[in-house]
């Protein structure tokens, strides 16, 4: 009898653990024919912006107008005499 109800207590602790466990994830079944990410729309490249031209004459110290040559070079802007 003693057996029995030690036995008994063990199903018991398993019945009560496996109700305990949580159920394994369920699997994402994917179809064949859908794609697996969705279609990205192509971006649409910006066009460039054209390049101009001017003329000018700058006036100032010489600290200004060396501080004007390094933003036009940092800049990326050419730049030349007249």
């Amino acid at each position: 009898a003693e057996r029995e109800a030690a036995a008994e207590k063990v199903r018991a602790a398993a019945a009560a653990a496996a109700q305990t466990q949580p159920e394994p994830a369920q699997e994402i079944s994917v179809d064949p024919e859908m794609p697996v990410q969705p279609d990205v729309e192509p971006v649409s490249q910006p066009k460039p912006e054209p390049i101009l031209m001017t003329r000018f004459y700058a006036k100032g110290t010489k600290a200004q107008l060396i501080g004007l040559k390094n933003y036009l070079e940092k800049e990326g802007i050419e730049y030349g005499n007249v």
